[in-house]
């Protein structure tokens, strides 16, 4: 059975505070919600979570 991920609203805004002071604000973006499959989902059956991605960018070398 597929479960549906649904992220703590006082955990994201949390997470988002902290990385917004250590990358900067203008570097935290959100996202659109999306149909996917994740396994974390699991744990979120059982306590409070805050799911997000961290990815990296390069513009001398294109990484995006």
């Amino acid at each position: 059975m597929n479960i549906a991920l649904c992220t703590d609203d006082k955990l994201t805004d949390i997470a988002n505070q902290v990385y917004s002071e250590v990358v900067g604000e203008d570097n935290v973006k959100q996202w659109q919600l999306e149909l996917g499959s994740e396994d974390f989902a699991e744990y979120a059956d059982i306590a409070p979570v805050a799911y997000g991605f961290i990815g990296c960018k390069n513009d001398e070398i294109g990484a995006n």
